[in-house]
């Protein structure tokens, strides 16, 4: 069975929407890992589940600094799997603990030598599958029914529009959502947000086939351009937003200049309804 996270209007006054422009995103955070990361790493588990390229007691390694290690971590404990994990050296404490807490395994390495170490780990751990969410552009099917439920509960899209790490959810999501549904990035011109990255300058290596072309359209966001606020209003109550939803909301407001009656879907990776629901913005 998919993930069915909520999906939900964000009628915030602060995006000044238009000419009947309306922009939904999904409260991934109340994902059983707590991120869209959920999608890819269940389906990707229950697949080599049910092929029989893992077996229970079998385990599960990978490169991660965030999102998917403790998806990696939740679905592998679910799933009597082991976990192994290298994390950048400066990846919060608190991640880490929450990480071990589910069982997982966790090396901690230099950002600059974390892909060769893990090489090196894996060629003396054969038992072990690397997960390679990276390089392994196939793993964006897995978000492919999550883009047709979409289209399903809300209708015709115009676009999707997220930020950029490894691109899987952007470009899984829009290519579900059918025919004629632009993916567009939202990227940060020259500063730096956690977890999302500027394609054209921030490569990761070699088998990197992400770059500026793999999108319709991209928008290169300044920090003058960031939503000024914590939280955004929806249409279940406030949510919590990050730096990154709100490179994503900046580039949703430079995509409706000039256009009207459009729909469009924001990506969140990890939003969640605020305590009590609140359904107005405090003062």
């Amino acid at each position: 069975m998919n993930l069915r996270p909520r999906i939900v209007e964000i009628i915030d006054p602060i995006l000044q929407l238009k000419a009947g422009n309306r922009i939904f995103t999904s409260l991934e955070g109340e994902n059983p890992g707590g991120s869209m990361k959920d999608h890819m790493v269940r389906g990707e588990i229950e697949e080599l589940l049910n092929t029989g390229r893992l077996q229970k007691g079998g385990g599960v390694a990978e490169v991660s600094a965030g999102s998917t290690a403790v998806s990696l971590a939740h679905y592998c404990q679910r799933n009597d799997l082991q976990c192994v994990l290298f994390v950048p050296n400066g990846i919060s404490p608190e991640i880490v603990a929450n990480l071990r807490r589910q069982g997982a395994t966790v090396y901690q390495e230099e950002l600059a030598q974390i892909y060769q170490v893990f090489d090196v780990f894996m060629k003396s751990h054969p038992e072990l599958i690397a997960f390679n969410q990276l390089y392994d552009v196939s793993k964006r099917r897995h978000y492919n029914s999550f883009g047709s439920l979409i289209q399903n509960e809300i209708g015709p899209l115009a676009a999707v529009i997220g930020g950029v790490g490894t691109g899987h959810s952007l470009l899984g999501i829009s290519e579900g959502c059918g025919a004629g549904v632009q993916a567009i990035s939202a990227e940060p011109a020259s500063f730096k947000v956690s977890g999302v990255r500027n394609v054209a300058i921030d490569r990761y290596g070699d088998q990197d086939s992400l770059n500026a072309q793999s999108f319709d359209q991209r928008f290169l966001i300044t920090p003058e351009e960031l939503t000024a606020t914590e939280s955004i209003l929806t249409s279940v109550g406030e949510i919590q937003i990050g730096a990154s939803f709100s490179l994503v909301l900046a580039a949703a407001r430079a995509y409706f200049k000039g256009k009207t009656h459009q729909k469009i879907f924001a990506i969140s990776a990890s939003g969640k309804l605020l305590a009590a629901g609140r359904s107005q913005k405090a003062a």
